[in-house]
This record gives structure tokens, sequence and C-alpha cells, in this order.
């Protein structure tokens, strides 16, 4: 039996320096499971059944500001992020742009940078490949990734809009969690 709760909380700002949105979230998530969690946990009422549980705490926290100056649209974030589960708070920073590179809008070059992040599950935790005992101690798994593109849009007699977009990217991930 699992059961989330949570609250969120969003606010969007547009002045003549741009547009900022700020982020909130906090929420829990709790189990109950005849396998999965710890003995001394109990979630719900019914610890007959569901003998063992987990609950965990994540709070969140984000900005992020977009200018745009002509032809050239910039955005820039910081997220924060902690859940009583994992080892500290992570930062998430990120940025992206665009140019138009006519003034149309047809042709564009992208980029962007941007650190993710995904969290143990409740399965990672305590589950392991072919039976074995998963890992409580298992930490976070995060990514630095990086892209740079472009995109061009033409139309004919036959077609309203045709889209090419090429692009490069890197994804370099850190503490992976897989089953081997």
């Amino acid at each position: 039996i699992t059961r989330t709760t949570g609250a969120t909380l969003s606010a969007s700002l547009k002045s003549s320096a741009g547009i900022t949105n700020l982020y909130g979230d906090i929420r829990e998530e709790a189990l109950a499971s005849g396998n999965l969690g710890v003995d001394s946990i109990y979630v719900f009422e019914d610890s007959t059944v569901y003998s063992k549980g987990e609950r965990r705490m994540t709070k969140d926290l984000s900005i992020t500001h977009n200018v745009n100056w002509g032809r050239l649209s910039v955005t820039g974030s910081l997220g924060i992020t902690h859940r009583d589960k994992d080892f500290g708070i992570f930062f998430m920073p990120g940025g992206n742009f665009s140019l138009s590179l006519d003034d149309t809008g047809n042709s564009v070059l992208f980029g962007s940078a941007n650190r993710s992040l995904r969290r143990p599950t409740f399965t990672d935790y305590y589950y392991g490949a072919h039976g074995a005992i998963g890992n409580i101690d298992l930490e976070p798994e995060w990514a630095d990734n990086f892209e740079l593109g472009t995109r061009f849009n033409f139309s004919n007699d036959v077609f309203t809009s045709v889209v090419v977009e090429a692009s490069i990217f890197h994804r370099q991930g850190h503490n992976l969690i897989d089953w081997i």
C-alpha cells in the first residue's frame, strides 16, 4: 500500500528584466509492505498483513529566469532538492539558449547544459536482481547533460512545414543505479 501526500506552490513574475518562475514542492511518500521497508516503521494501522514500512519526505525548490534580446532567448535555472533518505542537499543548475538565425524564426541554433537527478526507489533500496537484497545505502544518481543543435523549418508546395533538426549531446552519469 502506498500513500503520497504533498503540496506545491508556484509563481511567475513578469517584468522588463524577463520572466522569473519560482516553484516549491514538499511531499511525503509512505509504503506498507510484506517485503519492502524496515520492521520498525508501520505507516498504516494494519501491521499484521503489512509487517514492514517506509516513509520519506522530499523538499524541492527551484527558480528560473528567462530573458529575450531580439533573436536570442536565454534561460537560467537553479533547483535545490532534499530527501531525508538521501545524503545531503542536491543542487541542479541549468541553462539553455536559442538563437534565431533569420527574421522568421525558421532557422534556430539551440543549446543547453543542466544537471538531472534520479532517486532510488523503494524497490532499489530493498530488492536486488534475481532475489538478492537491495541496498539501503544507495545514493541518488545524477548526471551532467550538454546539448548543441540546430533546427530548420522549410515549407513547399506539398508540405506546410518540414522540420529538420540535428544535435549533438553528452551525458556524464554518476552513482548509477542499475541491476547487473
